[in-house]
């Protein structure tokens, strides 16, 4: 297992994504923890607003792993407010790599 922290996932350009698809394939199970918010939300919130499909924050991650070749279909967003601890440690245990946006 890798770790790989980035200050800006954006800013990770082109210099690293040759190397990153040398160690994340297109079957990589990628898990998505979008916990760090301006305000309190709810599961509802975190979903239909914070971190909706296709809006901005969403788009910024996704989008770099669909550049690296990862299958939007083998990324999930872990929802703190709506899934339970047990789903949760199932969704880690499954993921090949972890994403703590912040």
């Amino acid at each position: 297992m890798y770790s790989i922290l980035f200050s800006k996932i954006e800013l990770a350009g082109d210099m690293l994504v040759p190397k990153l698809k040398e160690i994340i394939s297109k079957d990589s199970k990628v898990s998505i923890f979008p916990w760090t918010f301006p305000k309190e939300l709810n599961g509802e919130q975190l979903e239909s607003d914070f971190f909706k499909k296709n809006g901005k924050r969403y788009q910024r991650y996704v989008s770099f792993l669909l550049k690296l070749g990862v299958e939007e279909k083998n990324i999930n967003i872990c929802n703190c407010y709506s899934q339970n601890t047990k789903t949760l440690k199932k969704m880690i245990h499954n993921s090949d790599v972890l994403l703590f946006p912040g």
